[in-house]
C-alpha cells in the first residue's frame, strides 16, 4: 500500500490562500492541512492580506505548484521541508511597491564638507531616501540611498578626517550608511537597531532566538576604509527571555549548539543524560544543519519532534530528533 502524504500548507504572513474549491485565512505560523494522493499534483495560490500599513504596497497573488510521487514530495516551486510522510510548504504573500502619492518630505539637515567645500547636506523621502548635497561654488550632488521610511544624520569626526552618517528607519528594522567627503558609500548595513555609539557607528542584529539573543558589531573607520571593529554575542534588544515549555526548550537548544551559545547550566537534564552532556558531544550528535523547526505533525505522542536540515532552494529534508521530557527536564533525544 502506497502511503497517503499531507501537504501542510504554512504561511509566513497574513495571506489567503486558495487551493482546489477552497480557500483558507491564515495568519503568519498557521498552517493549512490538505491530504493528497501519493501521485499527485497540488496547485495553491496565495494572496497576501493588504493591512494600513501596508501602505505604498499591493498585494498580488501567485500560484505554485507542489508534486507527489510515490507518496513523497518530488518538486515543489516554493521553499518546503520534506518531513517523510508529509511535505510543509511555505506560503509567502508578494506583494509590488504601489506608485508613491506623497509629497518630497525633508527629514533632516547637517553642515558637512564636500569634496572639500563647505557644503549643506539633506535628507528627504521621495519614493525612497535620498541625501543632497549642496556645495558652495559647485553643482549639487544627489545620492539614492535605497528604502526607508524617515531617518537622520549625524557628522562623525574621525580624526583629521569627517564622516556623514545617515540612520534610517526601514521597513526591515534600522539602516547605518555611512558616507566619505566625495559622496562614497562605506558602510551600508541594517539591524534591527541601529546607532553611533562613543563614536562608533553600531549596529545590532537579531538572531531571532528563543531566548532572545542578539549581535552587536562596532565598526571604525581607518585608512580611508570602514571595517568591522568588535562584535559580541548577547542580549542587546531585550532580556533574555526563558523557554516557557518543552517545545521552546528543544528548540532553543537546537538553535543555541547551532550558533555556538550552548551554556550547559541553562537546561535541566535528567536520566542519563545528567551532568553527562557538553555542547561538543551534541553538536557531533546533531551533525550539520543551520536551520531548525519543530514538526507541524504528531510523529511521537508525548516527545517534541525537531526537523535540523540546511537551507537549500525547494525542497528540503528535515532530520527528525525526538526530545523526551521528565517534569522539565530533557531526558532523552534520539534520531528517528
Amino acid at each position: 500500500m502506497r502511503m497517503m502524504p499531507t501537504l501542510i500548507l504554512t504561511a509566513t504572513g497574513s495571506c489567503v490562500v486558495c487551493c482546489g474549491n477552497g480557500a483558507a485565512k491564515l495568519e503568519r505560523n498557521e498552517s493549512l492541512l490538505i491530504p493528497c494522493g501519493a501521485d499527485a499534483e497540488v496547485f495553491f495560490t496565495v494572496w497576501g492580506r493588504e493591512t494600513p500599513a501596508d501602505s505604498g504596497r499591493k498585494a498580488i497573488p501567485q500560484m505554485h505548484s507542489v508534486r507527489f510521487e510515490n507518496g513523497k514530495a518530488v518538486y515543489s516551486d516554493a521553499d518546503a521541508i520534506d518531513w517523510g510522510d508529509a511535505a510543509e510548504v511555505f506560503a509567502v504573500p508578494c506583494c509590488i511597491i504601489g506608485q508613491e502619492r506623497e509629497r518630497p518630505r525633508f527629514l533632516d539637515s547637517a553642515e558637512f564638507y564636500y569634496r572639500d567645500r563647505r557644503s549643506g547636506a539633506e535628507l528627504y523621502r521621495d519614493g525612497g531616501i535620498k541625501l543632497v548635497f549642496t556645495p558652495t561654488g559647485a553643482d549639487p550632488l544627489e545620492l539614492s540611498l535605497g528604502r526607508g521610511e524617515s531617518g537622520s544624520l549625524r557628522v562623525l569626526d574621525v580624526g583629521s578626517d569627517r564622516l556623514l552618517a545617515a540612520l534610517i528607519d526601514s521597513d526591515k528594522g534600522k539602516r547605518l550608511v555611512l558616507i566619505d567627503r566625495s559622496g562614497g558609500i562605506l558602510l551600508d548595513e541594517e539591524g534591527s537597531a541601529a546607532s553611533i555609539s562613543d563614536g562608533y557607528p553600531t549596529v545590532i542584529r537579531s538572531l531571532g532566538t528563543v531566548r532572545g539573543h542578539s549581535v552587536k558589531t562596532r565598526y571604525e573607520y581607518s585608512g580611508g576604509t570602514v571595517k568591522e571593529a568588535d562584535s559580541a554575542t548577547g542580549f542587546f534588544l531585550k532580556e533574555e527571555m526563558i523557554p516557557q515549555s518543552d517545545a521552546e526548550t528543544a528548540l532553543a537548544l537546537a538553535e543555541e549548539i547551532r550558533l555556538g551559545l550552548f551554556r550547559p547550566d541553562d537546561y535541566r537534564f535528567a536520566g542519563s543524560l545528567d551532568g553527562e552532556v557538553s555542547g561538543e558531544e551534541l553538536r557531533s550528535f546533531f551533525g550539520e544543519y543551520d536551520a531548525e523547526r519543530l514538526c507541524p505533525l504528531v510523529i511521537e505522542p508525548g516527545k517534541v519532534v525537531l526537523g535540523l536540515y540546511k537551507k537549500a532552494p525547494g525542497i528540503v529534508t528535515a532530520r527528525k530528533f525526538a526530545f523526551a521530557f521528565s517534569e522539565g527536564a530533557i531526558a532523552d533525544v534520539e534520531e528517528l
